[in-house]
């Protein structure tokens, strides 16, 4: 009984190195840092987040604020730290310490912060969140297999 607990625990750990091993290889991915990525970023962050337009309509101007500030110091974060951690490991890391911020926000704002997060992920050159955001939002990543 305990070798056959003891192999089908080797046997768990083998299928989870072989299952995870493609989540770090693509979190591992590095990234090009230009000039321009850090510009872009630069500008983005100059850019007025969180206003009211279309059919988004902030609760109030105080939420409004916060929702910016809140994103401008994730675009601190990257502009001050990417060249010297240039994967898009940490930039997802960063996108989790600025989703804690909007756990508690109504679903407009995090809409919002969802597309601002996909515009970033656009500049530095990132084309899936690995389910970070949809887990984030909604609670299960579509691209996991049952």
């Amino acid at each position: 009984m305990t070798r056959q607990l003891s192999l089908q625990a080797l046997f768990l750990v083998l299928l989870s190195a072989v299952l995870f091993s493609g989540v770090a290889a693509v979190s591992a991915q590095e990234l090009k840092v230009t000039p321009k990525l850090l510009s872009d970023l630069r500008e983005f962050r100059l850019e007025p987040k969180f206003a009211d337009g279309g059919i988004y309509h902030a609760p109030s101007e105080a939420v409004r604020i916060t929702s910016a500030a809140h994103l401008n110091e994730l675009l601190d974060r990257l502009v001050a730290a990417i060249a010297a951690h240039p994967t898009k490991a940490f930039v997802l890391s960063e996108f989790r310490r600025t989703l804690t911020k909007f756990d508690s926000a109504d679903s407009e704002e995090r809409d919002h912060l969802l597309a601002y997060l996909e515009r970033i992920m656009d500049i530095v050159g990132i084309e899936s969140s690995d389910g970070l955001l949809n887990n984030w939002r909604y609670g299960f990543d579509p691209a996991a297999k049952p």
